[in-house]
């Protein structure tokens, strides 16, 4: 259990220096867990794409068995307001 321990911080580790390194990503709050190899991902991003590229970026990790991405889109764009017809 110690070894499965220490192999999970070895490859989390991995996963946060390939996001950081990784520089579409920067700036962006993800936390990462492991256990028994599946990595969960937690946090927010401004867009699909860079969910997307989150993602794949850990997928390419060896060691990777399943990712859980709990990530949510998160944009600065605010939607545009709606109008009703009214009556001059």
């Amino acid at each position: 259990m110690a070894n499965e321990r220490s192999s999970d911080s070895v490859l989390q580790q991995d996963i946060i220096d390939e996001l950081a390194a990784e520089g579409n990503l920067d700036g962006m709050t993800i936390a990462v867990g492991v256990r028994r190899g599946v990595v969960r991902l937690v946090g927010s991003v401004p867009s699909l794409a860079a969910r997307l590229l989150a993602e794949r970026a850990v997928g390419r990790i060896p060691g990777v068995q399943q990712v859980i991405d709990e990530l949510t889109i998160t944009s600065s764009v605010r939607p545009a307001r709606r109008r009703t017809a009214r009556k001059a």
